[in-house]
C-alpha cells in the first residue's frame, strides 16, 4: 500500500471517529430538557400550514429555510424534543464536517483534524445542536460559504 494510500486512510478512520463522537455528544440526552420559550416559537411556526408559515416569516426576522425542513421533519415524527431538535442536531455535525474541510483546505490534513476534534467537542457548538434554533444552520453554512471562496 503506498504512503498516500495509507494516510489517506488513516485521515478518513480519525475523521470518522471524530464525526462519532461529534453525533454522540450532540444526540446524548437530546429530549432531556424540556422545550424553552424560543423553541416553542419553532413549534409553532413549524407547525403552521406551509402557506401560512410563508406568509408569516415574510414579516418576521427569522429565515424561512430553517422552518420548512422543520416543518417537513414535525410533519413526519410529530412534535416531541427530539424530532424538533434533531435538524439541529444534523447541522451541528455537518459543521464539524465541514470544519475540516475548511481547515485542510487553509492548512492542511493535520489542522483540518484537530480543528474538526475542536469543533466537536465544543460546549458552545454542542449547547446549540441542541436547541430547536437555526444557530447550528447558521453555522454550517457559514463554513460553507467560507469553504466555497
Amino acid at each position: 500500500m503506498g504512503k498516500n494510500l495509507r494516510r489517506k486512510l488513516i485521515v478518513f478512520w480519525i475523521l470518522a471517529a471524530i464525526l462519532l463522537v461529534a453525533a454522540v455528544l450532540r444526540f446524548y440526552n437530546i429530549e432531556e430538557e424540556s422545550l424553552w420559550l424560543d423553541e416553542c416559537f419553532t413549534l409553532d411556526y413549524a407547525s403552521k400550514p406551509v402557506n401560512e408559515l410563508i406568509e408569516t416569516l415574510k414579516k418576521d426576522v427569522h429565515p424561512i429555510g430553517y422552518y420548512l425542513p422543520q416543518h417537513i421533519l414535525l410533519d413526519y415524527f410529530g412534535t416531541g424534543e427530539i424530532s424538533l431538535r434533531i435538524l439541529s442536531a444534523f447541522f451541528g455535525v455537518l459543521s464539524v464536517y465541514l470544519t475540516f474541510l475548511l481547515g485542510r483546505k487553509l492548512f492542511s490534513w493535520k489542522e483540518g483534524l484537530l480543528a474538526a476534534f475542536f469543533m466537536a467537542i465544543s460546549y458552545t457548538s454542542i449547547l446549540y445542536s441542541q436547541e430547536a434554533k437555526m444557530y447550528s444552520m447558521f453555522v454550517a453554512f457559514f463554513l460553507l460559504s467560507l469553504y466555497s471562496f
